[in-house]
């Protein structure tokens, strides 16, 4: 499965001044994050009951991308980090 935070340092890279840009870091980890939870949802979704047991990695996969949303920054603290730069 992909890191979030990987993906979101190696796109933010440095900014003008030689700054990471925050706001672009946290912009990309809450797009990664929510896009791995609705894709294990759908996936889920297709499998149907069968999808909730753990004869089939489906059960794992969608575990691992809730555990996403904590781990690498919960989707409210990036969309804080995402407003309050867009507001200045």
């Amino acid at each position: 499965m992909v890191d979030p935070d990987d993906v979101a340092k190696r796109l933010a890279g440095q900014g003008d001044r030689g700054e990471p840009d925050e706001s672009l870091a946290a912009a990309v980890k809450l797009l990664a994050t929510e896009t791995i939870v609705d894709a294990m949802v759908g996936l889920l979704q297709v499998h149907g009951g069968h999808g909730y047991t753990r004869d089939l990695p489906v059960e794992r996969r969608l575990r691992d991308a809730l555990g996403a949303l904590a781990y690498s920054g919960t989707s409210a603290m990036m969309r804080r980090t995402v407003a309050r730069a867009l507001a200045l």
